[in-house]
């Protein structure tokens, strides 16, 4: 199948995700091909969102257009748009219908494995279950379906978490991981100032506004805006002056704008930023694999390990559930921090 046809196949007017005999077909044949199914999907779901959803409400592709919506947040609006694309393209070279899809399903389409034949990360799989069941929950609430392929039962198996999650540093480590980028700019020390001691996620960094660092009673103090759903919602953190000071170093005297930019004017890339970590793993001679999602998982793991409380390093983190934090956690089993340690004096140890 030429790629071009298959924008034509996946065209929202001509029938967008209701199975074909060539859409079909682009599931069984090489990658490439189904890669470009996957792309063009994705690129039709962006623009019936951008644009506001028409014709058949209860289309799949128009239904996951107008859930899209919700999301205001570019990075996450793509990121959702690709997964739902990548299921429905499996979908329709099982082929089932969109809204035929059952539990079972679903647990077929987690155990799919990549063309080369190696496994997807889980990581990856609880992203694009998130989607599928946002999908099919805004679905639900819709009264397009009368139940979720998820279901309400025991989760569907993917493997756990915090055994597959980012590395995390330690403190010695990171003490190494801070000096090395101060060495190395001012741009590397405010990056890894917002990743590791704020817990900022890295699109929250690349996207960091010069006007985020506010004053609130005449206190300095750092804003985040939300995720998701929570986009509108704020949170203001404290600002240290030490802090504040490195971060207005970077900014270099403007007072707007995006904080964090590089030498062409541009701001920093995701991939430029993990990249820049790796720099600063061989200079501080750390042979831990960070990536900028592990420096969040070093704020938790190091904040807990400190001894703050888990709700608070949950409402710094901006997480809804606890649980989240605690996957985050890399030293959950330490035996140092057993409540055994504190409680000894009440016995009279």
């Amino acid at each position: 199948m030429d790629p071009d046809q298959t924008n034509d196949i996946c065209e929202p007017s001509a029938g967008l995700l209701v199975p074909t005999d060539e859409l079909r077909a682009a599931g069984q044949v090489l990658a490439t091909q189904r890669r470009a199914a996957v792309r063009a999907v994705s690129d039709d779901l962006l623009r019936l969102a951008d644009a506001g959803p028409a014709g058949d409400p209860q289309r799949p592709g128009d239904v996951a257009a107008a859930w899209l919506m919700e999301f205001t947040r570019p990075n996450t609006r793509q990121a959702y748009a690709a997964d739902l694309a990548a299921f429905f393209v499996w979908c329709a070279s099982r082929p089932v219908d969109v809204w035929a899809v059952r539990r079972y399903h679903l647990a077929d389409y987690l155990s799919h494995h990549k063309p080369d034949g190696t496994a997807f990360a889980p990581k990856t799989l609880e992203r694009r279950l998130a989607a599928i069941s946002g999908f099919y929950t805004y679905a639900l609430d819709l009264g397009l379906i009368d139940r979720s392929p998820r279901g309400h039962r025991k989760p569907l198996n993917i493997e756990a978490k915090r055994a597959q999650g980012a590395a995390a540093l330690s403190k010695p480590e990171f003490e190494r991981f801070v000096a090395a980028a101060r060495e190395h700019s001012s741009n590397a020390l405010a990056i890894v100032l917002l990743l590791g001691l704020y817990g900022l996620r890295v699109s929250e960094v690349c996207d960091f506004q010069i006007e985020q660092l506010d004053w609130d009673h005449g206190q300095p103090v750092l804003r985040v805006a939300g995720k998701g759903r929570a986009v509108n919602e704020t949170s203001t953190f404290p600002l240290p002056h030490d802090v504040r000071q490195a971060l207005l170093h970077t900014a270099a005297r403007r007072d707007s704008g995006g904080l964090l930019l590089k030498s062409t004017g541009r701001p920093y890339t995701r991939q430029e930023i993990a990249a820049l970590l790796r720099t600063l793993c061989n200079r501080a001679v750390i042979q831990t694999k960070l990536t900028p999602h592990g420096l969040r998982a070093t704020f938790i793991t190091l904040a807990l390990n400190d001894g703050v409380a888990l709700r608070d390093v949950q409402d710094a983190a901006r997480h809804a559930d606890p649980r989240t934090t605690r996957l985050y956690d890399r030293d959950a089993s330490a035996l140092n921090r057993h409540p055994v340690h504190r409680l000894l004096g009440l016995a009279g140890g």
